[in-house]
């Protein structure tokens, strides 16, 4: 099996050699690129296309987030997880809306960033969990959330939380086939295509909401 093709984004030279010394010997995955702003990240990414970007949201000039949104419009498979000091809700949410699949904490273990690098490359979404509750939250009850059912909202809640379809059926005690149909009526109902456009949805529900008192959980 092809290694993981990894780049990573960030300005200070001392932490990006630290993520580099972590993740280097790992097995099963390669780094292919460093970067330490935007315009170095969206020209790494047109000459290496990595699988997985590890991106810096504090970059100097345009910020991490901004870039993702562009290296997302041009290069949709492309799996980005944003590295950052604090879990904030504002910036969770900007993340997500923009493309990005992972949300990380620079004091994150190694095994943490491990993990972060090979989930995202195996399609699925990590959020903090506090942040997962409050997305959810904001499809509970409007009109303008698309009158999702109970059923959806439970779904997209494990949605949010980077869970298989498989998985989501065994949680439900319902068939995978069930879930994929629960899922295409999502997905019609708040016009996204894809499982990371609807939780870029949910995190849009909570930019515009401006929830509050999130703390730093994984």
């Amino acid at each position: 099996m092809n290694p993981i093709r990894l780049m990573l984004v960030e300005d200070h030279t001392l932490v990006r050699e630290g993520l580099i010394n972590l993740l280097s010997t790992e097995p099963g995955i390669e780094i292919v690129a460093e970067a330490a702003d935007a315009e170095g990240a969206l020209l790494k990414t047109k000459e290496c296309l990595p699988d997985v970007i590890l991106m810096d949201i504090a970059l100097p000039g345009v910020d991490g987030i901004e870039a993702t949104a562009e290296i997302k419009r041009e290069y949709p498979d492309i799996r980005v997880a944003m590295l950052t000091m604090h879990v904030d809700e504002q910036l969770v949410a900007r993340s997500v809306h923009a493309g990005a699949s992972a949300y990380l904490l620079k004091s994150a273990t190694r095994e943490q960033l491990v993990n972060t690098v090979r989930t995202l490359w195996e399609g699925q979404v990590l959020l903090p969990a506090d942040q997962v509750k409050a997305l959810i939250k904001m499809t509970n009850g409007s009109s303008s959330d698309n009158e999702l059912t109970l059923r959806e909202k439970e779904i997209l809640r494990y949605l949010c939380k980077g869970i298989t379809n498989k998985e989501i059926g065994q949680k439900l005690c319902i068939a995978e086939s069930t879930v994929k149909t629960h899922l295409h009526n999502i997905y019609a109902k708040i016009g996204a295509a894809t499982r990371s456009e609807a939780v870029a949805w949910a995190a849009k529900m909570l930019l515009t909401a401006n929830i509050s008192k999130v703390q730093n959980q994984f």
